[in-house]
């Protein structure tokens, strides 16, 4: 059966500490789970410890050479994760019983959207912090085939507007940003809701036009 949540332990020589962490993962309240423990090459008997896990149904003990970059075991880690969704814990640190469950339970409540999810993410992150953007033409978009989200759901836009809505209502933006970003929003749904009435949705159109007049005058 394919666990739900994969959880992560990156190492290096942590072994008192290693053996709380993965108790602390074996006892959470949630079930669907497995554990992976990433070892850069540890020398204090980490690599024994880990080799009697394996005999455990859920637990996989993966032994690497040691290289003393921390991303590199993360991603090594990642590279064996069989879950729906990955978790990482420091081999230093503890997870309350709960914390799967809860994180869950929430994400559940609020998913990632099914497309546009990296815009949305960008928003976030250019919101708070400075980066870098190179102006130039590097990528190729390639669309029209049968397996892109756009197709499964039939159009994009509506999901670039739930990107950008999601940010002034959670009070990321702030001040000139959040004045912008409510501009862009009504322009958005102004259109999608011109659409809407084209293609005889007048009552998905007025529900646009209104979310325009409110941010419009945000």
């Amino acid at each position: 059966m394919i666990p739900l949540i994969s959880a992560a332990i990156p190492t290096y020589n942590r072994l008192s500490f290693l053996k709380e962490a993965v108790e602390s993962v074996l006892g959470q309240t949630l079930s669907s789970l497995e554990l992976i423990i990433a070892d850069d090459g540890s020398t204090d008997g980490t690599e024994e410890y880990g080799t009697t896990l394996l005999k455990e149904s859920g637990i996989r003990y993966l032994r690497l050479k040691n290289s003393g970059l921390p991303g590199k075991v993360r991603n090594a880690g990642a590279g064996f994760a069989a879950g729906k969704y990955l978790a990482f814990l420091d081999s230093d640190d503890l997870w309350k019983p709960e914390k799967l469950e809860r994180q869950l339970a929430f994400f559940q409540e609020h998913p990632d959207l099914p497309i546009c999810h990296t815009r949305e993410l960008w928003l976030r992150v250019t919101a708070k912090h400075q980066i870098g953007y190179i102006d130039e033409f590097l990528v190729i978009k390639r669309g029209g085939h049968s397996d892109q989200l756009s197709e499964k759901y039939g159009q994009i836009e509506i999901f670039r507007i739930k990107a950008l809505q999601v940010n002034p209502e959670a009070d990321i933006f702030t001040g000139e940003q959040r004045r912008l970003a409510a501009a862009e929003l009504a322009r958005k749904c102004r259109i999608y809701a011109a659409g809407c009435r084209k293609r005889g949705r007048i009552r998905e159109s007025e529900h646009y036009l209104e979310l325009a007049e409110k941010y419009f005058y945000a």
